[in-house]
């Protein structure tokens, strides 16, 4: 439903400049359809349900090989998307080289995420793992114009790192039970 930008969506034009980039004021949509809804339902469900699949996974899978094998559906997931959408994949010089970059990064990031996983359990490793919107409202805060942590935003944060805080600290997790990707 969006219009695709003048030279296909692989455009150099399409990438946003972060020191113009501005930010619609934050709070849910009023006419959010439903469908829009149960999506992201669904997303929350998929990446609660991360690290419970990836502590069965490696069971039979290092987390080095758990992570490229998680790569390798999303690129097959990719590729099958763009092939639908009749758009080339085709990579040169400087976007192959910031694709392979990027993609480093990201499995570092993985498996070090299932390194960690690999010492504690499934639920601290979730909630681990989704403090992610914490760290986006704080580095917006410093990088995204418009993105200002209000005060609002910040009792909501600190709210929601007081709960995991609780989680963590509860009298039996101070016990024997805290591990070391804790």
């Amino acid at each position: 439903d969006h219009p695709r930008p003048a030279g296909g969506w692989n455009g150099a034009a399409i990438v946003p400049d972060p020191r113009t980039l501005t930010v619609a004021p934050s709070g849910p949509p009023a006419d959010m359809p439903l469908g829009a809804a149960a999506g992201m339902a669904l997303l929350s469900i998929a990446f609660g349900a991360n690290a419970v699949a990836a502590r069965m996974a490696m069971v039979s899978f290092g987390p080095l090989t758990l992570a490229a094998l998680r790569f390798l559906a999303g690129a097959a997931f990719v590729a099958a998307w763009a092939r639908i959408q009749g758009e080339p994949l085709a990579l040169g010089g400087r976007r192959l080289r910031n694709a392979l970059l990027f993609g480093a990064a990201f499995a570092v990031q993985l498996g070090l995420f299932y390194f960690g996983l690999q010492r504690t359990l499934a639920s601290r490793g979730s909630l681990i793992g989704n403090l992610q919107p914490f760290l986006v409202l704080l580095l917006a805060h410093f990088f995204l114009r418009g993105e200002r942590i209000t005060w609002r935003r910040l009792v909501g944060m600190l709210l929601g790192f007081g709960g995991i805080l609780a989680l963590f600290l509860d009298q039996q997790a101070t016990t024997s039970t805290v591990r070391g990707g804790d």
